[in-house]
Protein backbone atom coordinates (compact mmCIF):
# COMPACT_ATOMS: atom_id res chain seq x y z
CA UNK A 1 0.00 0.00 0.00
CA UNK A 2 1.02 3.63 -0.53
CA UNK A 3 0.54 5.53 2.74
CA UNK A 4 1.00 9.26 3.44
CA UNK A 5 1.81 10.12 7.06
CA UNK A 6 2.02 13.69 8.41
CA UNK A 7 3.95 14.49 11.58
CA UNK A 8 6.26 11.58 10.77
CA UNK A 9 9.53 12.93 12.17
CA UNK A 10 8.83 12.20 15.82
CA UNK A 11 6.43 10.75 18.38
CA UNK A 12 3.42 8.79 17.15
CA UNK A 13 4.10 9.64 13.50
CA UNK A 14 7.54 8.07 13.69
CA UNK A 15 6.10 5.01 15.42
CA UNK A 16 3.51 4.70 12.63
CA UNK A 17 6.31 4.82 10.06
CA UNK A 18 8.02 1.97 11.91
CA UNK A 19 4.86 -0.12 12.19
CA UNK A 20 3.94 0.45 8.53
CA UNK A 21 7.45 0.24 7.08
CA UNK A 22 6.57 -2.83 4.97
CA UNK A 23 4.47 -0.49 2.83
CA UNK A 24 5.48 2.32 0.49
CA UNK A 25 5.49 5.39 2.71
CA UNK A 26 5.36 9.11 2.00
CA UNK A 27 6.44 11.00 5.11
CA UNK A 28 5.70 14.67 5.87
CA UNK A 29 6.97 16.95 8.64
CA UNK A 30 8.42 20.42 9.14
CA UNK A 31 11.45 19.13 11.13
CA UNK A 32 13.80 18.44 8.23
CA UNK A 33 16.72 16.77 10.02
CA UNK A 34 14.56 14.31 11.96
CA UNK A 35 12.39 13.64 8.92
CA UNK A 36 15.42 12.80 6.77
CA UNK A 37 16.60 10.42 9.49
CA UNK A 38 13.28 8.53 9.55
CA UNK A 39 13.03 8.46 5.74
CA UNK A 40 16.54 7.06 5.48
CA UNK A 41 15.84 4.42 8.13
CA UNK A 42 12.79 3.12 6.26
CA UNK A 43 13.95 4.01 2.73
CA UNK A 44 10.93 6.09 1.83
CA UNK A 45 9.83 9.27 0.11
CA UNK A 46 9.58 12.42 2.24
CA UNK A 47 8.55 16.07 2.01
CA UNK A 48 9.44 18.93 4.34
CA UNK A 49 6.23 20.89 4.86
CA UNK A 50 4.83 23.38 7.36
CA UNK A 51 1.18 22.34 7.62
CA UNK A 52 0.19 25.81 8.80
CA UNK A 53 1.07 27.18 5.34
CA UNK A 54 -1.52 26.83 2.58
CA UNK A 55 1.18 27.32 -0.08
CA UNK A 56 3.39 24.57 1.34
CA UNK A 57 0.51 22.12 1.78
CA UNK A 58 -0.69 22.65 -1.78
CA UNK A 59 2.84 22.40 -3.21
CA UNK A 60 3.59 19.22 -1.23
CA UNK A 61 0.35 17.52 -2.23
CA UNK A 62 0.89 18.39 -5.89
CA UNK A 63 4.37 16.85 -5.74
CA UNK A 64 3.00 13.73 -4.06
CA UNK A 65 0.33 13.35 -6.74
CA UNK A 66 2.86 13.83 -9.54
CA UNK A 67 5.20 11.14 -8.21
CA UNK A 68 2.57 8.57 -7.14
CA UNK A 69 0.15 6.90 -9.49
CA UNK A 70 -2.03 5.59 -6.67
CA UNK A 71 -2.59 6.47 -3.03
CA UNK A 72 -4.23 4.17 -0.52
CA UNK A 73 -4.15 5.87 2.87
CA UNK A 74 -3.68 9.34 4.34
CA UNK A 75 -2.88 9.49 8.05
CA UNK A 76 -3.23 13.01 9.47
CA UNK A 77 -1.02 12.56 12.51
CA UNK A 78 0.63 15.98 12.85
CA UNK A 79 -0.61 17.96 15.81
CA UNK A 80 0.27 20.87 18.09
CA UNK A 81 -0.54 21.64 21.72
CA UNK A 82 -0.23 24.87 23.70
CA UNK A 83 -0.17 25.27 27.46
CA UNK A 84 -3.20 27.56 27.64
CA UNK A 85 -2.84 27.85 31.41
CA UNK A 86 0.39 29.77 30.93
CA UNK A 87 0.66 33.37 29.74
CA UNK A 88 -1.56 34.16 26.75
CA UNK A 89 0.35 33.73 23.48
CA UNK A 90 -1.82 34.41 20.46
CA UNK A 91 0.90 33.43 18.01
CA UNK A 92 1.17 29.95 19.53
CA UNK A 93 -2.61 29.58 19.64
CA UNK A 94 -2.87 30.58 15.99
CA UNK A 95 -0.21 28.05 14.99
CA UNK A 96 -1.99 25.30 16.95
CA UNK A 97 -5.28 26.06 15.21
CA UNK A 98 -3.61 26.05 11.81
CA UNK A 99 -1.67 22.81 12.34
CA UNK A 100 -4.51 20.86 13.96
CA UNK A 101 -7.41 22.13 11.88
CA UNK A 102 -6.06 23.57 8.64
CA UNK A 103 -3.32 20.92 8.38
CA UNK A 104 -5.93 18.17 8.47
CA UNK A 105 -8.34 20.01 6.19
CA UNK A 106 -5.63 21.04 3.74
CA UNK A 107 -4.06 17.59 3.32
CA UNK A 108 -7.45 15.90 3.10
CA UNK A 109 -8.91 18.39 0.64
CA UNK A 110 -5.89 18.20 -1.67
CA UNK A 111 -5.80 14.39 -1.78
CA UNK A 112 -9.55 13.69 -1.76
CA UNK A 113 -9.90 14.20 -5.56
CA UNK A 114 -7.34 11.43 -6.09
CA UNK A 115 -9.25 9.08 -3.79
CA UNK A 116 -12.48 9.99 -5.56
CA UNK A 117 -10.90 9.31 -8.96
CA UNK A 118 -9.72 5.90 -7.72
CA UNK A 119 -13.12 5.24 -6.08
CA UNK A 120 -11.31 4.11 -2.95
CA UNK A 121 -9.15 5.45 -0.14
CA UNK A 122 -8.82 5.59 3.63
CA UNK A 123 -8.25 8.73 5.69
CA UNK A 124 -7.30 8.39 9.36
CA UNK A 125 -7.20 11.48 11.56
CA UNK A 126 -5.36 11.27 14.86
CA UNK A 127 -7.79 13.32 16.91
CA UNK A 128 -7.97 13.28 20.74
CA UNK A 129 -10.22 12.60 23.70
CA UNK A 130 -10.41 16.40 23.74
CA UNK A 131 -12.42 16.06 20.53
CA UNK A 132 -15.21 14.15 22.27
CA UNK A 133 -14.97 15.30 25.89
CA UNK A 134 -14.62 18.64 27.67
CA UNK A 135 -10.98 19.20 28.65
CA UNK A 136 -10.59 21.49 31.65
CA UNK A 137 -8.24 24.41 31.07
CA UNK A 138 -7.53 23.92 27.36
CA UNK A 139 -10.53 25.32 25.47
CA UNK A 140 -8.72 26.26 22.27
CA UNK A 141 -7.04 22.86 21.95
CA UNK A 142 -10.42 21.23 22.53
CA UNK A 143 -11.99 23.47 19.90
CA UNK A 144 -9.41 22.36 17.31
CA UNK A 145 -10.15 18.72 18.00
CA UNK A 146 -13.93 19.18 17.89
CA UNK A 147 -13.45 20.99 14.57
CA UNK A 148 -11.55 17.98 13.22
CA UNK A 149 -14.41 15.69 14.26
CA UNK A 150 -16.98 17.93 12.54
CA UNK A 151 -14.86 17.97 9.39
CA UNK A 152 -14.64 14.17 9.37
CA UNK A 153 -18.41 13.79 9.65
CA UNK A 154 -19.03 16.12 6.73
CA UNK A 155 -16.37 14.51 4.54
CA UNK A 156 -18.03 11.15 5.16
CA UNK A 157 -21.43 12.59 4.23
CA UNK A 158 -20.06 14.10 1.00
CA UNK A 159 -17.81 11.28 -0.17
CA UNK A 160 -19.10 8.11 1.47
CA UNK A 161 -20.75 6.99 -1.76
CA UNK A 162 -17.34 7.12 -3.48
CA UNK A 163 -16.08 4.19 -1.36
CA UNK A 164 -13.84 6.55 0.59
CA UNK A 165 -13.50 5.68 4.27
CA UNK A 166 -12.60 8.18 6.97
CA UNK A 167 -11.94 7.53 10.65
CA UNK A 168 -11.14 9.68 13.68
CA UNK A 169 -9.01 8.00 16.33
CA UNK A 170 -9.49 9.68 19.73
CA UNK A 171 -6.68 8.64 22.07
CA UNK A 172 -6.22 9.86 25.59
CA UNK A 173 -2.81 11.15 26.66
CA UNK A 174 0.06 9.58 24.70
CA UNK A 175 3.65 9.12 25.86
CA UNK A 176 5.22 11.60 23.44
CA UNK A 177 7.03 14.94 23.81
CA UNK A 178 3.98 16.95 22.76
CA UNK A 179 3.70 18.63 26.16
CA UNK A 180 7.44 19.10 26.65
CA UNK A 181 7.57 21.17 23.46
CA UNK A 182 5.59 23.86 25.26
CA UNK A 183 7.47 23.60 28.53
CA UNK A 184 5.25 21.19 30.48
CA UNK A 185 6.96 18.18 32.05
CA UNK A 186 4.98 15.48 33.81
CA UNK A 187 6.71 13.10 36.28
CA UNK A 188 7.64 10.00 34.27
CA UNK A 189 6.07 7.37 36.50
CA UNK A 190 2.80 9.26 37.00
CA UNK A 191 2.58 10.07 33.29
CA UNK A 192 3.07 6.44 32.26
CA UNK A 193 0.51 5.28 34.81
CA UNK A 194 -2.40 7.02 33.06
CA UNK A 195 -1.25 7.50 29.46
CA UNK A 196 -1.02 5.35 26.34
CA UNK A 197 2.19 4.20 24.70
CA UNK A 198 2.87 5.19 21.09
CA UNK A 199 2.84 1.50 20.21
CA UNK A 200 -0.69 1.06 21.56
CA UNK A 201 -2.06 3.96 19.55
CA UNK A 202 -0.22 2.81 16.43
CA UNK A 203 -1.81 -0.63 16.88
CA UNK A 204 -5.23 1.07 16.92
CA UNK A 205 -4.36 2.65 13.57
CA UNK A 206 -3.42 -0.77 12.19
CA UNK A 207 -6.71 -2.15 13.49
CA UNK A 208 -8.60 0.44 11.42
CA UNK A 209 -6.45 -0.21 8.34
CA UNK A 210 -6.98 -3.96 8.54
CA UNK A 211 -10.78 -3.85 8.52
CA UNK A 212 -12.54 -5.55 5.58
CA UNK A 213 -13.11 -3.39 2.51
CA UNK A 214 -16.82 -2.98 3.26
CA UNK A 215 -16.28 -1.91 6.90
CA UNK A 216 -15.65 1.63 8.09
CA UNK A 217 -15.05 2.69 11.69
CA UNK A 218 -16.27 6.31 11.91
CA UNK A 219 -14.56 6.98 15.25
CA UNK A 220 -12.49 4.98 17.72
CA UNK A 221 -11.89 6.13 21.30
CA UNK A 222 -9.03 4.63 23.30
CA UNK A 223 -7.56 5.62 26.66
CA UNK A 224 -5.61 4.22 29.57
CA UNK A 225 -7.97 2.54 32.03
CA UNK A 226 -6.61 4.77 34.83
CA UNK A 227 -7.01 8.09 33.01
CA UNK A 228 -9.53 10.45 34.64
CA UNK A 229 -10.43 7.94 37.36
Amino acid sequence: MKIVITGAADGLGRELARKLSDNKLVLIDYAEDKLKEVAKEYNCEYYVCDLSSSEQVEKTCNEILKSNEDLDILINCAGAWVNERAELNLSKLRNMILVNVFGTIGMTSCLLPKFKEQKRGLIININSQAGVEREEGFPVYGATKHAMAAFRKNVKRNFGNSNIKITDIHPGMIQTKLFEKDGVNYPDEAFKAYSLSKETVADAVLFVINQPEEVVIPALEIKNVHENL
